[in-house]
């Protein structure tokens, strides 16, 4: 038994960590997911792609994702900053 803990715990060191580009999408995707009635983020790349599906509410999602963007980002010279859910300032430089 804590063979497999001792794995579960060592695996669990090893997920990937979200920057912060991936970071903002999620925070955006889960605000809006349930007023978008079955939208869902499915697949979120590093360099700010993200993947959404959901039918007729796919339109929904994205207009509200974009929405949050707005309220909750804004452009810094070469950066965008934005506040992330607990509060914080996140600095992304966009890919070119």
């Amino acid at each position: 038994m804590w063979a497999w803990l001792a794995l579960a715990v060592a695996l669990a060191g090893c997920a990937p960590q979200l920057n912060p580009i991936q970071t903002m999408i999620y925070d955006a995707a889960k605000s809006c997911e349930v007023s978008a009635g079955g939208g869902r983020l499915t697949q979120v790349w590093p360099d700010g792609r993200y993947e959404i599906t959901g039918g007729s509410s796919l339109m929904k999602l994205r207009y509200c994702m974009d929405e949050y963007f707005q309220a909750h980002c804004r452009r810094e010279a070469d950066q965008i900053v934005c506040v992330d859910a607990d509060g914080k300032e996140q600095r992304v430089r966009p890919a070119r």
